[in-house]
Parts: structure tokens; C-alpha cells; sequence
């Protein structure tokens, strides 16, 4: 009897120290209007060419500087409570995010903005007591704020403008955490890829270049990336705004040197200060030049004629048909001989069967059937293959 009332006692005790989690709740306002997550503001945007220092390179290029001016007021309002409020050590917090885009110049025009703030927990909060905080982006008319430019082309000129209506869209976060720095945090915007597919034929290399934007903070660029199924690419050089919030790199892609690869893909990565991540992938296709071999067993004299047979492949074809490859053979002779040839001097995807990886599923034979003309000199015959890049 004694050690069930003590039983009981301790499970009351238990009971009366378990605290209750704090439900919290927002209100976002947009220009004064309740629940509204979007407002379309009539917006100036302002591209003028200035000059960019590329970082580690010693180079000044020009590039286009983004503003936009408001015509009228824009403003975003988020109220965040919680009852009761957030216990120490965590913090309440209220973020906001707000972007854009727009068409202009030929090009994209981007914004984003953000803020936040935080109010320390109590170490006992009453059950009852409700904390509040508020947070406000705001813009007046006239009011002017830098945005990034994507594939913008001022026609020759310094300095344009455009008169746009823009969206700007809001998300609102509210709660309580131990991590208010990240509380809410978006992932990076890969706002460009340039270009977003590429061909290489062998021995080239290539470039692609993204633009990432967050809200927060960038981290640098990776110097390399590589692994996972995709092609390695090496970064070539890198930019990022004073603020940390844009950035651009440059990757450079190889031409693979062993094997024939015909097509892989490039995976590249923009990270924020919050480690969330977005990603990209390009597709790259590998081009090889026509091999021509000679075919010791069909080539030999016949009836006055000799007969030149070669066996022509091209990598490529195992990709038919996508992309779509053909290969062409002409044949040239000088003044001392005489020749023929196949009137079917080119094939091409047509009658190949995709996915087969054997090579002489690929290779087709060719002859050229030659005679020496008497007393005439020189005697050669020349045999081209070239296919549709062309290589």
C-alpha cells in the first residue's frame, strides 16, 4: 500500500511539471489589405552599364547595374504571436520574404528582400500571456532598391528604362526556435543558366555560367564539383554583389579523354548561409570525328580493278536517334586513276537499333573500286568521311 501511494505521487509530480507548447499565429497585411500575399506595384526599372572587376583576374568588363524605382507605395505587414510565449532558450520570430520578376530589356529582371525579427523566450511563461511581434517591408513612392539583371540588352546605349508593372509576392513565417538566424530561411534562386545545354566536339571544352540571388547571404561558390553520376567541372571564376546576396560563376566542362561518352550531364550548386541548397543540371553532349579503317580482307584486285574497302564508324550513331547523326564519304583521285564509287554515299541514324553498344553494329563498309590510267601520274585516291557537325 505504502509503495503504490508513492507511485502516485510521483506520477502527479510529473504531471504538474509539464509545460504547455506554444501555439503561435500570423496576420500578414498587404498595402493594408488582410491575407494578401501578392501586390502588383507600377515600378520603374533602370539599367545602366557600369564596369565590373572580375576578382583574381586583373580583368574590367562591362556589365549592367539593375535599379528599380517605385511609382507608388508598396508595403508588406506581418504580425506574429504565440501563446504562451516561447520558452528560453528558444526565441519567437517573425520573417518575411518578399521577391519579384519582371520582362524588361530584352531580358529578366529579379528582386527579393527580406526581414526578420526576434524576442528572447521566457524562462517560466505564463500559460495565459501572449507575445507579439511585428514586422514591416516597406517602400515610398519614389524609393529606389538594386535588382539583378538577366540577359538584358540596352541596344548600343549607357543607360535605359522601362516603365513595368511588378508583382512582388510575400512568405510570411512565424514561431519559436533556437535558430532564429535561419528561422524561415528560403533557398538560394539560380535566377540563369547559360547555356542551359551544350555540345562539344572532341578535344573542345565548354562554359556555363549561373546567377544565384537569396535573400540572406550566398556561399562562395564549390572550386570543383564531381561525383554522384554527373561530369566534373572545375570553377573558372566567380562574382558576388557587396551585399553577398548575388552571385555568378563560370564552370568549365571537359571533353572527356577516354572512352566515347556521348552525353552526360553537369550539376551545378548555389548554397546560402542557412546550408539550403538549389540546383541546376545541364546536359552535354560529346560529338566524335568518323574513324576510317581499312578492311584488309575485302580490299584486292578484281578483274583489273582494284577494289578499296573501309570500314566507317562513328561513335555517335550508338545515340541514334537523339541526337540525329549521319556520316558522308567522298572520294577524290588524282589525274593517274580512274574510280567508282557507291551512288549511296551517306547513312545516317536509319537502320541503326538505339541502345546496342557493340561497335561493328555501327560501322558500315564502303568500297572504291580504282584503275591506273596508262602513262598517267600521279596515282592516289583520297577517302574523307565527315559527319553532321562536321567533324
Amino acid at each position: 500500500m505504502r509503495a503504490v501511494r508513492a507511485a502516485s505521487i510521483m506520477l502527479l509530480a510529473v504531471a504538474l511539471r509539464q509545460v504547455a507548447l506554444s501555439e503561435c499565429a500570423h496576420k500578414l497585411y498587404g498595402n493594408q489589405e488582410l491575407d494578401r500575399k501578392d501586390v502588383s506595384v507600377p515600378t520603374k526599372v533602370i539599367a545602366k552599364v557600369v564596369e565590373k572587376v572580375l576578382p583574381g583576374l586583373g580583368l574590367i568588363l562591362p556589365d549592367i547595374e539593375v535599379t528599380l524605382e517605385f511609382n507608388a507605395a508598396m508595403e508588406f505587414n506581418l504580425s506574429c504571436s504565440c501563446r504562451p510565449c516561447c520558452r528560453a532558450p528558444e526565441k519567437q520570430v517573425a520573417s518575411l520574404t518578399v521577391s519579384a520578376s519582371v520582362s524588361a530589356f530584352g531580358g529578366n529582371v529579379y528582386f527579393t528582400a527580406a526581414g526578420t525579427e526576434t524576442l528572447d523566450g521566457l524562462l517560466e511563461p505564463p500559460p495565459l500571456k501572449e507575445c507579439a511581434l511585428w514586422i514591416t517591408l516597406a517602400y515610398q513612392v519614389g524609393e529606389r532598391v538594386p535588382a539583378v539583371g538577366v540577359n538584358l540588352s540596352l541596344g548600343g546605349v549607357s543607360i535605359r528604362q522601362e516603365y513595368v508593372r511588378m508583382r512582388f509576392s510575400a512568405i510570411p513565417h512565424c514561431g519559436c526556435t533556437a535558430d532564429p538566424r535561419c528561422f524561415g530561411n528560403t533557398a538560394p534562386s539560380i535566377v540563369n543558366v547559360s547555356p542551359d545545354k551544350l555540345a562539344l566536339n572532341q578535344g573542345e571544352s565548354g562554359t556555363i555560367t549561373v546567377v544565384a540571388t537569396d535573400a540572406q547571404k550566398l556561399k562562395p561558390f564549390p572550386e570543383e564539383i564531381s561525383g554522384g553520376g554527373y561530369l566534373p567541372v572545375r570553377l573558372e571564376q566567380a562574382w558576388y554583389s557587396e551585399d553577398g546576396k548575388t552571385g555568378s560563376a563560370t564552370y568549365r566542362v571537359e571533353f572527356p579523354l577516354e572512352g566515347e561518352l556521348l552525353q552526360g550531364v553537369v550539376k551545378i550548386s548555389a548554397w546560402d548561409e542557412c546550408d539550403q541548397m538549389n540546383e541546376v543540371r545541364v546536359p552535354v553532349w560529346f560529338f566524335y570525328p568518323p574513324v576510317l579503317q581499312l578492311n584488309p580482307a575485302l580490299t584486292g584486285w578484281r578483274k583489273g580493278w582494284y577494289d578499296v574497302a573501309v570500314d566507317v564508324y562513328d561513335p555517335n550513331l550508338r545515340g541514334c536517334p537523339n541526337p540525329w547523326e549521319a556520316v558522308t564519304v567522298d572520294v577524290g583521285a588524282s589525274f593517274g586513276v580512274s574510280h567508282s564509287v557507291p551512288a549511296d554515299k551517306t547513312f545516317g541514324c536509319a537502320g541503326f537499333e538505339q541502345g546496342l553498344e557493340a561497335r561493328e553494329l555501327y560501322t558500315r563498309i564502303y568500297w572504291v573500286s580504282v584503275a591506273p590510267i596508262p602513262n598517267q601520274c600521279p596515282r592516289w585516291v583520297e577517302i574523307v568521311a565527315r559527319d553532321l557537325r562536321p567533324l
